[in-house]
């Protein structure tokens, strides 16, 4: 009796490890994935040797739309940065009704699947930078000073 319990307890468990593995495997990607915190030298050394680099402006959930129009604004300052010459940048926008390339509106997950093969500047709500192994992320709010996003090259 007791075996047969042993053995439906570990059957169980099987079980819900397979689900819960299925689950974190199919599960859609829809946040910006950055990978393990760097400073911001490692993070240099990362840009500089990348031939391929994603820009990402995130406005989901951005109620204010000062701080919307900062958030594509540092887009857009990033792109023309002397930091960019030479690299292969694909420009992503993802908004509440999707996500936007230069080829159209795609699924939110094809935004965050893009940046997953590059080096990436995700930008989004909030007032704070922090560099990543696969990119860093750019907090802006409704107190953007123009120009101040982007990458210069000494």
């Amino acid at each position: 009796m007791d075996d047969k319990i042993k053995v439906a307890g570990v059957a169980l468990l099987g079980v819900i490890a397979l689900a819960m593995a299925t689950y974190f495997l199919l599960m859609p990607n829809d946040r910006f994935n950055p990978g393990a915190r760097v400073d911001q030298g490692t993070f240099a050394d990362i840009f500089w040797n990348a031939t391929d680099v994603v820009i990402l402006s995130d406005v989901r959930g951005v109620d204010d739309a000062t701080a919307s129009r900062n958030i594509l604004q540092c887009q857009v300052d990033f792109a023309s940065s002397s930091g960019m010459g030479g690299k292969n940048v694909t420009y992503l926008s993802i908004g509440a009704d999707g996500c936007y390339a230069i080829d159209g509106k795609h699924p939110d997950t094809y935004c965050f699947q893009q940046g997953s093969k590059a080096v990436s500047i995700y930008i989004h709500q909030g007032n704070t930078t922090s560099f990543y192994s696969n990119g860093m992320t750019v907090g802006v709010d409704a107190n953007y000073t123009f120009g101040t996003c982007g990458i210069k090259r000494l």
